[in-house]
């Protein structure tokens, strides 16, 4: 029997594998990256409520790896599913996409590890070969937020100015790159009044640094 794709999580790797599986008994949950707003003191004065960006996503998905119904053995799926978590001396493990009823989607995740449960079935080949014809688990991923390098356009012209190279830039990534310290924004803000939206630059805009 064909099980509809809505019970289903179908996890795909940046290397080609696929894995289909059954939701476990929970809904996936977000368990982390929430937030990212921190109170900064002032004296004398309320503080300061400042957005500094939040930590990627953090989720646990529930799954199951069911061939007991049809007698057939799950181990291929789960090995496929353990080599997406697993890199090598030189080369992280693989990103996945993952298709079903998730709290986020479209994101792109790493697997970070996995714990197996105790619904576990075996049987045994004729030869006496164990295997399992079903296991719960636990898959626990990581948002995946490739590195982004702000590239910095010095002018002749203007010592103390550069070029924003593509739309989207944002002043809190200037101020980190010039300074050091993302959270110095303010400062080039204050320089640059003509900027309305300091999470959105547009492409080639020359901006003042004090």
């Amino acid at each position: 029997m064909r099980i509809p794709t809505k019970y289903l999580y179908t996890f795909r790797s940046s290397a080609g594998s696929v894995v289909k599986v059954l939701r476990g008994d929970n809904a996936a949950t977000i368990v982390g990256g929430e937030g990212g707003w921190t109170i900064v003191d002032r004296p004398r004065r309320t503080g300061l409520t400042q957005w500094t960006g939040r930590q990627p996503y953090q989720m646990d998905v529930p799954v199951l790896f069911d061939g007991w119904r049809a007698s057939e053995s799950v181990e291929q799926d789960i090995r496929r599913l353990q080599v997406m978590s697993v890199g090598s001396d030189f080369n992280p493990p693989p990103t996945v996409k993952i298709d079903g009823a998730l709290p986020i989607g479209g994101a792109t995740w790493v697997i970070t590890s996995i714990d197996w449960g105790t619904e576990v079935f075996w049987s045994q080949t004729p030869r006496g070969q164990f295997f399992r014809l079903r296991q719960d688990a636990i898959v626990h991923l990581t948002e995946f937020v490739s590195e982004q390098r702000l590239k910095i356009v010095l002018t002749n012209s203007l010592p103390n100015t550069y070029v924003t190279q593509k739309k989207g830039e944002t002043l809190q990534d200037i101020a980190k790159a010039m300074y050091g310290n993302g959270s110095r924004w303010k400062e080039i803000k204050a320089a640059n009044p003509k900027i309305r939206d300091p999470n959105n630059i547009p492409a080639k805009t020359t901006i003042r640094i004090p």
